[in-house]
């Protein structure tokens, strides 16, 4: 179970993030103005996603 829990704390590109879900960088960006995903925001301006954000926005798909 622990294993389970670190992989919910990794943080993805927004590359990957797109991969992950099966959309493209365009989709990923609508999505997150929609609200549906909210990244974290490096020091530097770049997005990062967690896996758990991303699980919860494939759940609600399938809903």
């Amino acid at each position: 179970m622990r294993e389970l829990d670190d992989r919910k704390k990794l943080w993805i590109t927004a590359t990957q993030a797109a991969e992950y879900l099966g959309v493209s960088l365009v989709t990923l960006r609508k999505m997150e103005k929609k609200g549906d995903l909210v990244p974290f925001r490096t020091p530097g301006g770049h997005r990062r996603y967690s896996l758990e954000i991303l699980e919860e926005c494939v759940r609600k798909k399938r809903q």
